[in-house]
């Protein structure tokens, strides 16, 4: 299955997100990872290019995103890059996710 950046639109497998990405990041196993994107994987992920929603379905950023893209995206996926999903799923977070 395929998903879009939702920042650039460049298309990615989700397949390669799975596995490839994760052995893109700084982890000294990357071989471990489960799929769970806990603040630990978000910030390795994040530093490697990509910035995932609740899942690693929803891209909002990808390393294909020129720097210019990055810095006019929006303040709702720029707010993104700053909590997890736990902080989501519990409903911490900024009126600004509420629309």
């Amino acid at each position: 299955m395929d998903i879009n950046c939702g920042n650039c639109g460049e298309t990615w497998d989700t397949a390669h997100l799975g596995t490839t990405a994760a052995q893109e990041t700084d982890h000294p196993h990357p071989e471990i990872w489960n799929g769970e994107l806990n603040h630990d994987w978000r910030r390795r992920f994040r530093m490697a290019g990509y910035v995932f929603g609740i899942t690693i379905g929803i891209l909002h950023q990808c390393p294909a995103c020129t720097i210019n893209e990055i810095e006019e995206s929006t303040e709702l996926g720029a707010n993104l890059l700053y909590y997890d999903t736990e902080e989501i799923s519990t409903g911490e977070f900024p009126d600004i996710f509420r629309g």
